[in-house]
């Protein structure tokens, strides 16, 4: 689904222009004139929303920023224009929670660029999840919702929500890299800034202690992520018969 853009901006000649490329580019794409009525607005709409707001004492001050990073929902932009904002302002809005920021002289196919490019890191978090994830060989199936792994001859193994979710995750992209930012944004959403990389690599010993002869199917793809690969094992024939 493609996304709907909302701006509150001081420049109407700016807003005109961005609406009309993003319309051309079939963008939905809403402007508000002020931050009220943008924040009457995202308390009914859905997540898959990117938010551009910009810093400005007309507009939105360092103080009503805070304010909207509390009610954020999908993705949000701080915009820097005329009026001058000091790096140590900008860097705090990031770690608070803004997902980015540009500066409103950044050309229109650069921010649809920019935005397209948050998809494809995201796009885990926007697609609906269904409930039940299983590997290639069926040797082993993720409960989302119950919350357990079905292990095919050993039953069910119980799992919290955060190893359920990470676990569904990793399964659900068998056989490819799930970088370790698509992990943390999907599973702790707005407070993945906060999270120390330690905690995932935590969870991650935990899931394999409990996959127990399974624990090599996750691998540690250094630098980047992780992976569920099913390890395939050859069969081989002995004068007792054929054991694996």
């Amino acid at each position: 689904m493609m996304p709907i853009i909302y701006s509150v901006l001081s420049d109407n000649i700016l807003t005109k222009k961005w609406q009309e490329f993003f319309a051309a580019e079939n963008f939905k794409f809403k402007t508000f004139k002020n931050l009220l009525r943008y924040e009457e607005e995202i308390e009914i709409c859905q997540n898959n929303i990117f938010s551009i707001i910009e810093i400005h004492p007309e507009i939105c001050s360092y103080e009503k920023a805070e304010d909207c990073l509390r009610r954020k929902k999908g993705v949000l932009f701080f915009a820097v224009g005329s009026i001058p904002v000091n790096d140590s302002m900008i860097a705090d809005l990031l770690l608070k929670g803004a997902d980015d920021y540009i500066i409103l002289t950044i050309a229109p196919r650069v921010l649809a660029a920019k935005i397209f490019a948050y998809i494809r890191r995201i796009k885990l978090q926007l697609i609906p999840m269904e409930e039940i994830a299983r590997t290639c060989d069926r040797k082993l199936e993720v409960n989302l919702k119950e919350m357990f792994v079905a292990v095919k001859h050993k039953g069910k193994i119980k799992l919290t929500k955060k190893e359920a979710a990470i676990l569904y995750l990793l399964v659900s992209n068998e056989n490819k890299i799930v970088n370790r930012e698509s992990i943390l944004r999907t599973i702790w959403k707005e407070k993945a800034e906060r999270i120390n990389s330690q905690t995932l690599d935590k969870y991650i010993e935990f899931i394999r202690k409990k996959l127990d002869s399974l624990c090599g199917n996750i691998k540690t793809i250094y630098g980047r992520g992780y992976m569920y690969k099913s390890e395939i094992v050859n069969s081989k024939v002995t004068k007792w018969g054929t054991r694996k």
